[in-house]
């Protein structure tokens, strides 16, 4: 319930901000802070021994940069950009499709077998999105 209160008042939280910034800036901002956040919490737990490799070894860099760039910013600023241009319940529905295209990707990219349970639960999940965006 917490989780689902936090994520809640992130989205109106950025909503609000997207108002009066740029959401190409806003998702630098908010990855700065993810980063910094992520950060403290490793050095707190006394990992920071274990996350060195990632800033000196080119080899992690090199897969790490790109997907870095590639997925989190352009995931964050698209998400960014759906919360300023359509209504928050709009945006956070389409964010939350992502693991409806995982099936179909994993199944298709990684020969994953998909039971009928699977199936299941992704026709009620897009039948449950459908009934959501047609009463807003």
């Amino acid at each position: 319930m917490l989780s689902a209160l936090s994520c809640a008042a992130a989205v109106l939280l950025a909503k609000t901000a997207l108002a009066e910034t740029p959401a190409l800036e806003a998702s630098f901002i908010r990855i700065l802070v993810g980063t910094v956040g992520l950060a403290g919490a490793i050095v707190m737990a006394g990992r920071a021994d274990a996350a060195a490799p990632i800033f000196t070894e080119w080899r992690i860099q090199r897969v790490l940069i790109p997907a870095a760039c590639g997925g989190t910013y352009l995931g964050i600023w698209l998400s960014n950009l759906a919360l300023r241009y359509t209504t928050a319940t709009v945006a956070t529905l389409l964010n939350s499709t992502s693991p409806l295209f995982i099936v179909l990707l994993a199944a298709i990219f990684l020969h994953e077998p998909v039971s009928p349970r699977t199936v299941a639960g992704t026709l009620i999940a897009t039948a449950g999105m459908a009934l959501l965006l047609s009463l807003g």
